[in-house]
């Protein structure tokens, strides 16, 4: 086809076809210069553009295709790594958490492995090194304990004994 051919008038088929013949003229002449038709070919006829339209349109309509799924794979993974920011958010906040609590369960643990040294270090000094007497010493100290709650208590009932004494007592000194 020529530059006349790709003007803004339309053509009819048949004109279309007269062209055609008129640059396969020309190129059999040896006439046609490649600058002034559309490609290095000679027109094909029009069943044959036809067809190459289809296949043009039918690859459009693969690569359309293509790029709606790629774009959608493309969008579920943007999904995904949302979900997986948010994800590691969450880990990074336990993270700190769980530093914040080692950090205060290392300060405790030191600060009973001092106490438990200054144990040791008295019970050097008193002469026992023997953990069992440790033990035993708290139970001992356990069950002087829970006998100064009993006599506590014992004490408590006498005394709300007696002043139920003195109570009845004065009742029975204004009642005479």
């Amino acid at each position: 086809m020529t530059l006349e051919a790709n003007s803004t008038d339309r053509k009819t088929p048949h004109a279309v076809e007269e062209t055609g013949k008129e640059n396969h003229e020309n190129l059999d002449g040896g006439h046609q210069s490649f600058t002034g038709g559309l490609g290095l070919c000679p027109s094909s006829a029009p069943g044959l553009i036809l067809m190459e339209l289809k296949r043009a349109k039918l690859n459009l309509t693969r690569t359309t295709n293509d790029l709606s799924d790629i774009r959608a794979s493309v969008e579920s993974y943007n999904k995904k790594i949302e979900k997986e920011r948010i994800s590691l958010e969450k880990t990074r906040e336990r993270l700190t958490l769980n530093s914040s609590k080692i950090s205060s369960l290392e300060k405790e643990l030191n600060q009973t492995r001092q106490k438990l040294q200054v144990a040791k270090d008295a019970d050097i000094k008193g002469g026992s090194d023997n953990p069992m007497d440790i033990s035993r010493e708290l139970q001992r100290l356990s069950s002087e304990a829970e006998q100064f709650k009993k006599m506590g208590e014992a004490a408590k009932s006498e005394v709300f004994r007696a002043m139920s004494d003195i109570e009845q007592t004065k009742s029975r000194i204004k009642t005479a």
